[in-house]
């Protein structure tokens, strides 16, 4: 939350009097220790004083265009102007005098009254009562601000909101700190000190109690929406492309255009339509378009493809269907026989060819095939007659019809009507 500093602030008087009751904005610390203010009514944030709760003095300071900086590596102090935007190591005049003037208001402010509060008193018992002098003013300032410590170090530490005890563990409090991220819109590229300034006065700002854990939690936060923004813009690039895509197929369907117009043609063609515009780099709509036409080409090539491989499937038919063409059927007069067919002319000749040739291999294949298979089995049968004769010749020879005198014609003319003899001598080859 935010600490609101009012007339209870420990420190000069002059801050006590700026700081009224009736003014919208507020003091805090944050956990780093730097000072931030933040306005009630605008809930607005800021690490810039407002001018609501600047001192006189300050105020008389603030009016110079001409600020006073220390240079962080060799702690030396400088002077800028915003407005010429120039810089000096030496204090310019102008604000020379605006510290005077701020010294001067400074001086005629002290409180007149001799009734103090304790934290005047305590002031005043560590400063010296002459206020003219510069170094007595610098000791008072010191004092205050040692009295003004001392008062915030002894003060009760607030109680834990009802917030901070609802977490029941660190992994939920980190998720609601992420979650204030996430409510707050905060960017993938915005610095720590600018995000601060919209989450410091939520709740949930204290839901992680150490620095540390807070800008890791920052840190990875950003990591989330840095991915989550990266892939929200590629969705958007995919689907603005495919919408532009989309544009030139219904042109293209409806012959608006073909793939031998150029762009600059085509171009004029959508100037009005918002998925034109939606690319918004010219090259990029160029680059679509010359994809697109390739994308044409592509499926125009694959149209004719098919259609001439369907042309193929039925030509082939026909020959299979066609008793006439055998494997000795040449080219040259198949050509002259088909020469008034209609469906035959309209085929390209060189794929016609191509898978006549290819038919007339196939039926030599089949026909080689046929040849073995027969072979193969006349040869089984030869085999069979063998053996069945040489069955019938044991069988006379047991019986002793066959004698080493026995000739050949006189034992065929017993035999002559067997079965087993008859099927050898049908057999092609020579005679047994």
């Amino acid at each position: 939350g935010c600490m609101i500093l009012g007339n209870s602030g420990v420190g000069k008087s002059t801050l006590a009097n700026v700081l009224a009751p009736a003014s919208d904005w507020s003091e805090a610390t944050s956990d780093d220790g730097r000072k931030y203010y933040f306005n009630k009514l605008t809930r607005v944030t800021t690490w810039e004083k407002p001018n609501e709760l600047k001192t006189p003095e300050e105020l008389a300071i603030s009016s110079s265009p001409w600020k006073e900086y220390t240079n962080a590596e060799t702690g030396k102090k400088y002077y800028y102007n915003h407005i010429t935007q120039k810089s000096a190591w030496e204090m310019p005049s102008e604000y020379k005098d605006a510290l005077d003037k701020a010294k001067g208001i400074a001086s005629k402010t002290q409180p007149s009254s001799t009734t103090t509060t304790p934290a005047q008193h305590a002031t005043n018992t560590n400063t010296n009562t002459s206020s003219s002098s510069d170094t007595k003013a610098k000791t008072d300032t010191k004092a205050d601000e040692k009295s003004s410590t001392n008062t915030r170090s002894s003060s009760p530490t607030p109680a834990v909101s009802k917030r901070e005890q609802s977490y029941g563990n660190k992994d939920d409090a980190w998720g609601a700190f992420k979650q204030l991220l996430a409510d707050m819109s905060v960017g993938s590229t915005v610095p720590w000190d600018s995000a601060l300034k919209h989450i410091i006065c939520d709740d949930r700002y204290k839901a992680l109690s150490k620095i540390a854990d807070k800008k890791a939690a920052f840190l990875e936060y950003q990591v989330e929406r840095r991915k989550t923004e990266q892939e929200d813009r590629r969705r958007k690039e995919k689907q603005v492309r495919t919408d532009f895509l989309n544009m030139l197929r219904e042109a293209a369907s409806d012959a608006t255009i073909t793939a031998r117009h150029p762009w600059r043609r085509v171009s004029r063609a959508f100037m009005h339509d918002p998925r034109h515009d939606a690319v918004e780099d010219e090259r990029d709509r160029e680059d679509l378009y010359d994809e697109f036409v390739l994308e044409m080409e592509r499926q125009d090539l694959d149209a004719r493809q098919r259609e001439k491989q369907e042309s193929a499937k039925k030509f082939k038919q026909r020959l299979e269907e066609d008793k006439d063409v055998t494997s000795r059927t040449q080219w040259r007069r198949y050509v002259q026989h088909m020469e008034n067919d209609p469906q035959f002319r309209a085929m390209d000749k060189l794929e016609a060819l191509r898978v006549f040739e290819g038919h007339i291999r196939e039926l030599e294949a089949r026909e080689a095939e046929t040849d073995r298979v027969n072979k193969e089995r006349q040869r089984r049968d030869s085999r069979k007659a063998r053996d069945a004769f040489r069955q019938l010749l044991n069988e006379h020879y047991a019986a002793g019809d066959i004698v080493p005198k026995t000739r050949w014609r006189e034992f065929v003319k017993g035999v002559v009507e067997d079965e087993r003899y008859v099927n050898l001598i049908s057999q092609p080859g020579s005679m047994p």
